[in-house]
């Protein structure tokens, strides 16, 4: 018997019990009736043969259910090993949810992308959304409610909270496998697969696009201002003409560099900037970029001065440190684009240098840091009450300054109603 069952046994049992009790006295009478003594004896012990014979049956019968229950608990170990190797070879975790019950079965692979042991974690529905992110959980666990109506199988992105504390993208695919009669979702399976370097790679992708175009505003800006002179005026006189050229050539100069360094902002974000330091000269680079900064329409009312050592700077007047021409044009356009932005028109934004142990370069203008985001000035994506703003300027500035060995420092006050930047770098020689 390929499928015997207790229900089946039983079955037998009744069948046997009632043919004895049909029959067995006809053919007692039918075999026996030939002798008396043979008949009576036969009669008297009828009912111990009929428990010999019904339990020679039924031996037989739950032996042979036994070798069966055993081949299919040896035949579900087998496929059980197989599934747990299945899933230890891959990265996803696996899940398996009753829903009626809100059990839910984690794999191994569940736990350990979480940082936590196999089973350390109720198996339950309650496990899965008390990991997910606040701002997240609304948004997936619609997404399921939908798809216990729907049955069509759905993919997410939401975080999960690591045993550590912290944060990572999981893509969750899901499908209902067992439902009722009357279509209600009663299992669902799924996977959780780990994306957190995908997204971590879009977030930079996107912040270095953000971060280029924030840099490309002001030679961009000053390339189309001296293009309209040039245009508007074809009488300016040559020596004008020539010195409009050069700084149209300079603002092309410093557009490539912004997107030449491109690839160096990422690598200063992945930690994987190994900085070549040359000897640069700061002070011309500071007079460059603020002449750049004035040819811009906004910042036409703003007025600056650049001071060394506490002096107007003399053309010959010299500052060189060590770094990276490109990133350190970079960080102060990003810092004086900064300072323009917050200076009210009228007002001086004024960049003095020194010269000792370091390189040092404050820059010093009216009006202050919003008190919401002073203690979180150089954070990513922090800004405020900017129309153009994108919160990476500054953020930017502090990681290229400080892969080139330096350091930035902000100071802001109410009272003087002034903010002021300090950067520090190394001197050359």
């Amino acid at each position: 018997m390929s499928s015997l069952k207790p229900s089946r046994i039983v079955s037998v049992y009744a069948i046997i019990s009632a043919l004895w009790i049909l029959l067995s006295d006809r053919l007692a009478q039918l075999l026996f009736s030939h002798s008396v003594d043979l008949f009576t004896l036969v009669n008297t012990f009828k009912g111990w043969l009929y428990v010999a014979a019904v339990s020679a049956i039924l031996l037989a019968l739950l032996k042979n259910y036994e070798a069966q229950s055993l081949r299919q608990q040896a035949t579900i170990a087998q496929s059980e090993e197989r599934l747990n190797l299945a899933l230890s070879a891959v990265s996803d975790g696996v899940w398996d949810w009753h829903v009626e019950t809100g059990e839910v079965f984690f794999s191994e692979s569940w736990f350990t992308m979480l940082g936590y042991g196999p089973a350390e974690l109720p198996h339950a529905y309650e496990t899965w959304t008390g990991l997910i992110h606040p701002e997240d959980r609304d948004k997936t666990e619609q997404t399921i409610q939908r798809h216990l109506v729907s049955k069509e199988p759905f993919n997410m992105e939401f975080r999960l909270r690591t045993k550590a504390g912290g944060w990572i993208w999981v893509l969750d695919r899901g499908q209902v496998i067992q439902q009722d009669a009357a279509g209600k979702a009663l299992r669902m399976v799924g996977t959780h697969m780990d994306i957190t370097e995908r997204k971590r790679a879009e977030e930079l992708r996107q912040q270095i696009e953000r971060t280029i175009s924030h840099n490309l505003r002001s030679p961009a800006s000053s390339a189309i201002n001296i293009a309209r002179i040039l245009r508007e005026d074809p009488d300016l006189p040559t020596e004008t003409r020539g010195a409009l050229l050069d700084l149209f050539e300079q603002s092309g100069r410093n557009m490539l560099d912004t997107l030449n360094s491109s690839l160096d902002i990422y690598k200063i974000e992945t930690g994987q900037y190994q900085v070549a330091p040359e000897a640069c000269e700061v002070v011309d680079l500071l007079r460059d970029i603020l002449s750049t900064m004035h040819r811009q329409d906004e910042f036409v009312e703003v007025r600056s001065e650049l001071l060394f050592e506490g002096r107007p700077a003399s053309p010959d007047a010299r500052c060189v440190c060590l770094g990276v021409p490109g990133l350190l044009r970079m960080a102060f356009q990003n810092l004086l684009l900064n300072a323009f932005e917050a200076t009210p028109p009228g007002e001086t934004v004024r960049v003095e240098l020194f010269k000792d142990a370091v390189c040092r370069v404050v820059i010093r203008n009216a009006g202050v840091v919003p008190l919401e985001i002073r203690e979180r000035f150089f954070d990513k994506y922090v800004t405020l009450g900017k129309v153009k703003g994108t919160g990476l300027g500054t953020y930017s500035a502090r990681a290229m300054v400080r892969a080139q060995g330096g350091s930035i420092s902000m100071d802001t006050s109410d009272e003087r109603n002034e903010t002021v930047l300090a950067v520090t770098l190394p001197l050359a020689g």
